[in-house]
């Protein structure tokens, strides 16, 4: 498997990727690997949910393929969401799932042109304000080929603007003083009209920053960006803001970064409503801790902080962790070490919790197929494996964005591969639906 050194290297060159991120990480090498592994985890889940495939990806320049991002649900039930390669252009989608009685129907809502007026490669889910606009970023294309902040607006035809380029700011080195390539693997945040996210690279230090995108105030007539942290300089400082972020209801940010802090292994961070940025806690690695957070952050009512991490634990296969607070420090558990028989590992996606306190993710490899799990951990700390993903024509493989649940505890997400059409051998990817 390839290391995520190793990793974030690759990722950290100057050309955006025409594949996705998981290509990048994990070879065909490891894929026959992980097959063989599977031989070992005969252990089907501890119970069955029923999940369905509303959706096979057909790629081409007809579709989209390859979704990378969680899902966003109106008040209607339809579905949006990010497809990060296919469409017209090769540069990936914005599309909408709508349920017409029994069947689900997709509507390519925009393809991305890429080059220098337009967005590439959406990794990014999308959030929708009161007009039923989406708003959202890419990591390539723009102005500078750094990424770009972009609208979607509903219509007889969506039409699509890009609000603001990445790597406008000035030049230092190599890099600029602004955020290049938005990577979050989650969701940007909207409050009071403005926009939150995090960049991958930029900033003056080249660690990656997080902005804030504010609508022109008149007579202004073009949005503006404004870098709000940027840990450059500052001892054990977080670095490479590939995540999501969490705005709380003081409009408090937080986050977590794949390397950086006082083991190297990543932190969790918080910018305060004034713009101030401290490092909360920073991971340790090795069997009793996680390592590399990915995914985006949660927090409960009482103020707690739920993640993933991509490494580390019992297993060094990853980790779902919670941040406390005492009044004075912060206090982190893992709650399960990913990795036993049986089960899940590697998770890249972010949780979603339901009103009894339970907390809901996905893997990206294990289970009984080697393809991912989607899997609960209960209040009390258990953890089962809900559905182990299959591949091939009639499921999913490799999920990756964070699901969504509705009212009735559906739970909804997508994986990268898998799926009834056939994107060089893997499928172009599905969204499915877990029924408890």
């Amino acid at each position: 498997m390839t290391s995520l050194s190793t990793w974030f290297e690759a990722s950290s060159s100057s050309t955006p990727p025409s594949l996705s991120l998981s290509r990048k990480v994990y070879s065909t090498l490891t894929h026959c690997l992980l097959i063989a592994l599977a031989l070992f985890f005969g252990a089907q889940s501890a119970f069955a949910q029923t999940e369905t495939i509303l959706y096979s990806f057909k790629g081409g320049t007809t579709d989209g393929a390859e979704p990378s991002s969680g899902l966003l649900m109106d008040s209607s039930g339809n579905l949006y969401g990010t497809a990060v390669l296919g469409g017209s252009h090769g540069y990936g989608t914005a599309y909408e799932l709508s349920l017409s009685g029994s069947t689900w129907s997709e509507t390519g809502l925009y393809s991305f042109k890429g080059g220098t007026t337009d967005g590439a490669y959406p990794y990014s889910g999308l959030v929708m304000d009161s007009s039923g606009n989406l708003y959202s970023t890419t990591y390539g294309g723009g102005l500078h080929n750094l990424g770009a902040f972009f609208e979607v607006t509903p219509g007889s035809t969506w039409s699509d603007s890009v609000l603001y380029n990445f790597g406008s700011g000035t030049q230092v080195s190599s890099w600029t003083k602004d955020g290049d390539y938005p990577y979050d693997l989650g969701q940007i945040v909207m409050a009071g009209g403005n926009f939150y996210g995090t960049t991958y690279e930029g900033g003056q230090d080249n660690y990656g920053v997080v902005f804030e995108a504010s609508p022109p105030v008149a007579p202004a007539t073009a949005w503006t960006e404004s870098v709000i942290y940027d840990p450059s300089g500052v001892t054990n400082a977080p670095g490479k803001l590939k995540n999501g972020l969490f705005m709380d209801s003081s409009g408090n940010l937080y986050g977590g970064s794949l390397s950086g802090g006082a083991h190297g292994y990543g932190t969790v961070f918080e910018v305060s409503s004034g713009g101030t940025g401290s490092v909360l806690y920073s991971f340790a690695a090795g069997t009793t801790d996680g390592a590399y957070p990915i995914g985006g952050l949660m927090m409960d009512s009482s103020g707690n902080l739920y993640g993933v991490t991509a490494q580390g634990g019992a297993h060094n296969n990853g980790t779902v962790f919670k941040l406390s607070y005492s009044g004075t420090s912060w206090t982190e558990t893992v709650l399960h070490s990913f990795g036993g028989s049986g089960d899940g590992y590697s998770p890249n996606s972010g949780l979603v919790m339901d009103s009894s306190g339970n907390l809901y993710g996905t893997t990206f490899y294990g289970g009984a197929h080697s393809a991912g799990t989607a899997y609960e951990i209960t209040s009390s700390g258990t953890e089962s494996v809900l559905h182990s993903f299959a591949g091939g024509a009639s499921d999913g493989s490799y999920p990756i964005g964070a699901m969504i649940i509705d009212s009735s505890g559906n739970l909804y997400g997508t994986t990268e591969f898998g799926g009834s059409s056939n994107c060089a051998g893997n499928g172009c990817g599905a969204v499915f639906k877990l029924v408890p």
